[in-house]
C-alpha cells in the first residue's frame, strides 16, 4: 500500500508540474494512521477522509480507504493541497484551494451537485470570505454546499481566464499581495463582481435542473 502511494504522488507530482508550469522543492510527508489517531493528530471532523496540514499528508486507514480508487482519489487531492501550499507560501483561500483539487482529483463527487442546488434554493450563495479559511469548522450540513461552491467558482475562473490565470493569482499571495489585489491582478475582476457574477451563474443552473456540477 505504501509503495503504491509513494507512486500515485510522485506521478502525480509530475502531473501538476506540468498543469501549473511550476514545480516545488519541499518535501511533503505521508502518514497512515488509525482512525482514533487520525482524529487526535489532525482534529478533523468524522467526516474528514484524509487531510493536508503542515507540509504532511494524514490518512485514516478503514476498509474504504484502502482501496486502491478511494486512496488514489485521496492522496490526489491532499497532494494538490501541497501543490497550491508551496505556489501560493501557504496563503490561497480555501475555496480555491478545495476548487483546484477537486478538479484536479477527478470527476466530481455526485453528492455535490444536490447539496449546491438544494442550498442555493434556500439561501444566498456563500461569500467568499466566509469560505476562505477552510470548512472543517463549519456546520455539518453546510460543508457539501461549500465543497461544491468551491469546485463551481474555480471551474468557473478557469474556463473564463484560463489555468494559467489560477496560477498568477497563487503566485501574487506569494509575494504578499492582498486577495482583492491579486484577484484584481490575475483575473482582471473585481472579486466582489466575480461573486456577483458566480451568484447569478449558480442560480441559473438551479433553475436548468441540471444534477451534475
Amino acid at each position: 500500500m505504501a509503495a503504491r502511494a509513494l507512486k500515485t504522488l510522485n506521478n502525480t507530482h509530475s502531473e501538476l508540474t506540468r498543469i501549473f508550469q511550476e514545480d516545488t522543492n519541499g518535501n511533503v510527508e505521508l502518514r497512515f494512521l488509525s482512525p482514533a489517531e487520525f482524529r487526535k493528530h489532525t482534529g478533523a471532523p468524522e467526516w474528514t477522509s484524509a487531510m493536508y496540514l503542515k507540509d504532511e499528508i494524514s490518512i485514516p486507514i478503514t476498509p474504504a480507504s484502502i482501496r486502491p480508487s478511494e486512496m488514489n482519489r485521496a492522496l490526489r487531492h491532499e497532494y494538490v493541497h501541497a501543490f497550491v501550499a508551496q505556489i501560493s507560501h501557504y496563503k490561497c483561500p480555501a475555496w480555491l484551494d478545495e476548487g483546484v483539487a477537486q478538479i484536479i482529483e477527478g470527476p466530481a463527487n455526485p453528492q455535490l451537485a444536490p447539496a449546491l442546488s438544494q442550498w442555493a434554493s434556500e439561501n444566498p450563495i456563500f461569500p467568499l470570505n466566509e469560505l476562505r479559511n477552510g470548512f472543517t469548522t463549519m456546520d455539518d450540513y453546510a460543508v457539501p454546499a461549500a465543497y461544491a461552491q468551491s469546485f463551481f467558482a474555480t471551474r468557473k475562473l478557469i474556463q473564463s481566464k484560463g489555468f494559467s490565470a489560477i496560477v498568477k493569482y497563487l503566485k501574487a499571495l506569494s509575494v504578499g499581495k492582498d486577495e482583492k489585489a491579486a484577484f484584481k491582478l490575475a483575473f482582471n475582476q473585481e472579486q466582489a463582481e466575480f461573486e456577483k457574477s458566480l451568484a447569478d451563474s449558480v442560480t441559473r443552473w438551479v433553475r436548468s435542473g441540471k444534477t451534475a456540477l
